[in-house]
């Protein structure tokens, strides 16, 4: 893990040192402002479509509120996903 850590750190100071950015708006962690629209939509489906969303998030809902919580997190969570899109893009 140490060795990991030492060339993505090496990496990034490599590419740190070679960057010389007169503007912070040029270096910011998410990008630039340029994405077009279709990628800011694939990166939130991709997100919202992990392996929590579909397997650890039920298994806490229906441990603490049982089926009833299974069934109206599955009403909730399309409607919430599609929503979060339109507004997020």
């Amino acid at each position: 893990m140490a060795v990991y850590a030492g060339v993505i750190l090496f990496f990034l100071l490599i590419r740190g040192a070679s960057r010389k950015n007169t503007n912070i708006n040029d270096d910011q962690p998410f990008g630039n402002i340029g994405f077009p629209s279709w990628v800011v939509w694939l990166v939130l489906a991709a997100l919202m479509t992990s392996a929590a969303t579909f397997i650890i998030n039920p298994g806490f809902i229906s441990a603490s509120y049982g089926i009833s919580g299974v069934i109206s997190f599955g009403n909730v969570l399309p409607i919430a996903a599609f929503i979060s899109l339109i507004v997020f893009h």
